[in-house]
């Protein structure tokens, strides 16, 4: 059936968690697809000294590698950039994702791209339909 399974996978994983200043909750179901395809951060103490938390939804659009890599490492890209540490919110967020975006067609981030896509693969050969996976860092 393609890129979907004859029924959708209901399962739920769901992860909660709290520091001083919020609490938190999210959730992921896998639905019609053969395997999760989105992946998130739920990172609380992000930058703790600061008060700043770090949540992200990646959206698979058709395949997990690009949402997986995102959440790998776009927080650390994030402490990065200049932007972040003058506190300067709305030039971070530009800056993230317009320069995070163009190390996504660099030779090495395509070879680690294609390395998780082949993950993927082994994994969806080894299971006809996968259970729902979801992917998070949390600290």
């Amino acid at each position: 059936m393609g890129a979907y399974m004859s029924k959708p996978k209901t399962e739920k994983i769901s992860d909660d968690g709290a520091n001083q200043w919020i609490s938190y909750s999210s959730c992921s179901m896998q639905g019609w697809r053969m395997h999760q395809e989105d992946a998130h951060n739920c990172i609380p103490n992000f930058d703790a000294s600061r008060g700043i938390s770090f949540f992200a939804v990646y959206d698979g659009h058709g395949g997990s590698e690009v949402a997986r890599y995102c959440a790998e490492y776009m927080p650390d890209f994030l402490m990065k950039l200049p932007s972040y540490n003058k506190m300067d919110m709305k030039e971070t967020l530009k800056q993230l994702f317009l320069d995070f975006d163009a190390t996504l067609v660099t030779p090495e981030t395509r070879t680690v791209l294609s390395k998780m896509s082949e993950t993927d693969k082994a994994d969806s050969s080894s299971e006809k339909e996968s259970p729902a996976q979801v992917h998070y860092v949390s600290s």
